[in-house]
């Protein structure tokens, strides 16, 4: 293990660095604000996690962010400053941008935003991605928590961090597949060489996804959820939202093309397309991309509804389209399981905890329960039940940076209204189960966890508490001593010290 001194405020790296306050954590590195007490500003430093400072291939791919990254100059690129390795802590040093992701914009907006404001998004990310893709980089890992909205309207990529640079050897291991699983490219699930269509295919969900509320797939678990887009075309938008322009849904269609010959060829193709697009007379949405966004309101609401319509699920092949032969598929699963571990050991540190606290390589050592379905619990509340339940699928989608969270309290004690607020997570089927993780940022809260046969009205129904913890800081995990069922409730007490007063979760992981 390194044996680089903690991370904490107030340390200084390389002698210049100044670290002032966590901004994010993610599953390969952190990053803080901090001051350049050189030149007198404020900066973000990515600090890589120690342990995979240890592992030279993961200390590789970090520096080869800040080498690629470097090198492009664009507004809608965060910008690198320096490289930093002090007494084995390995550090990029970058831009500050204040503001939010996109991720957090489409979770304060209910997940959908207007046309207008897709298309000034994804507009600015493409022309990003086009200053890229001419210098041979493909960024591999575009996704709404990689998409930044600052506070003074621009819109950037960051994270280049597993990004493949054309030409050179790729650093990942054969038949390791790195992106998130939501928005991958058929030719990354396959193990496909990538390129520019790669980013475009990656762009198009996310644009998808922010007009609908949801991404083009959703799955049981990532391999379902990558296989799904090798047989089927996403269901047309039309299907899902009234109200999308003809032409912006003709572009989006074509950024997710399962062939990448016949996607748009370059991102700013995409761009030129997404410009074109007429939400209302003959103004074109290029006309309106430059208003406040940015603050929450809408710069250009088109006329007509702009209403959910219900999902109709995968579309069956297209004709003609050709189906994986056999050994096709049975390649392909064979790689989403090493992705599906690469997941989980890269993301957090549950996978590997499993491993080392596993009694040994036989049948009985502990796996990962799949999770068939998930709601917020709130049966003690008042108005509109649950909590924030358009967000709550994010603490089973094997992405740390999306999160659900409670609402906010007057007091640590849910303002004396009630007894908790928690999430239901139902099996496939009852199983026996030994632990369960809950990962967040929060401080000094508290949790309770049950076991039962199914998600139960009210909280008397869900019986006794299986485990409890209190003054939590950060992640939990906890025993559940072999207790058998096909519901568990993870019970929110306290929501402590936490400034506003609410509990963020990033992701629950069950093992049995």
């Amino acid at each position: 293990m390194s044996d680089a001194p903690a991370l904490a405020p107030g340390r200084s790296l390389g002698g210049r660095y100044r670290l002032d306050a966590v901004l994010a954590r993610g599953g390969m590195a952190e990053v803080w604000q901090a001051t350049d007490q050189v030149l007198g500003r404020a900066v973000a430093v990515k600090i890589l996690h120690p342990h995979l400072a240890d592992d030279e291939g993961f200390r590789a791919r970090f520096r080869s962010e800040a080498v690629s990254v470097a090198r492009l100059v664009h507004p809608s690129i965060v910008a690198i400053y320096d490289t930093c390795n002090d007494d084995g802590t390995e550090a990029i040093v970058m831009e500050l941008v204040r503001g939010r992701t996109l991720r957090e914009f489409l979770d304060e907006r209910g997940g959908r935003l207007d046309p207008v404001e897709v298309v000034h998004i994804g507009a600015d990310v493409a022309a990003a991605l086009t200053c890229a893709h001419r210098a041979g980089i493909v960024h591999r890992d575009m996704k709404p928590a990689n998409i930044l909205l600052s506070d003074d309207g621009r819109v950037l990529v960051t994270d280049f961090g597993i990004a493949k640079v054309l030409d050179q050897p790729d650093m990942t291991q054969t038949s390791t597949l790195l992106g998130t699983v939501k928005y991958l490219a058929p030719e990354q699930v396959e193990g496909a060489p990538v390129d520019a269509r790669t980013d475009v295919y990656a762009l198009g969900a996310v644009l998808y996804e922010a007009l609908c509320g949801s991404p083009p797939f959703v799955g049981d678990n990532p391999a379902a959820l990558a296989l799904r887009r090798l047989q089927h075309d996403p269901p047309p938008l039309a299907d899902r939202v009234r109200g999308v322009p003809p032409e912006l849904d003709q572009a989006i269609r074509r950024a997710l093309a399962r062939r990448p010959d016949d996607r748009f060829a370059r991102a700013d193709d995409l761009r030129t397309a997404l410009l074109a697009v007429r939400p209302e007379g003959d103004a074109t949405v290029a006309t309106h991309v430059d208003e406040g966004w940015a603050t929450g309101a809408s710069p250009a609401t088109p006329p007509g509804p702009w209403d959910t319509v219900p999902a109709t699920g995968p579309a069956p092949p297209a004709a003609g389209s050709r189906r994986p032969t056999a050994m096709v598929v049975s390649g392909v699963l064979v790689t989403l399981a090493l992705v599906l571990v690469a997941l989980l050991v890269a993301r957090t540190d549950f996978g590997e905890d499993l491993l080392s606290r596993a009694p040994g390589a036989g049948p009985t050592a502990p796996s990962l329960v799949a999770v068939s379905g998930v709601t917020s619990f709130d049966p003690q509340g008042i108005g509109t039940p649950g909590e924030h339940e358009a967000t709550v699928g994010n603490v089973i989608d094997a992405e740390p940076s999306t999160t659900w969270n409670t609402e906010t309290y007057p007091n640590r004690a849910f303002g004396n209204l009630k007894t908790g607020v928690g999430i239901a997570l139902t099996l496939p089927e009852a199983r026996s189960l030994e632990r369960i993780r809950v990962n967040s940022p929060s401080q000094d809260w508290a949790v309770e966890v049950y076991v039962s046969d199914a998600v139960a009205p009210t909280l008397a129904g869900w019986g006794e508490p299986i485990a409890r913890a209190d003054g939590v800081d950060g992640d939990v995990e906890l025993d559940l001593g072999g207790a058998t069922g096909a519901a568990v409730l993870v019970w929110i007490t306290d929501l402590g010290t936490n400034d506003p007063l609410r509990v963020t979760v990033s992701d629950i992981l069950l093992a049995g």
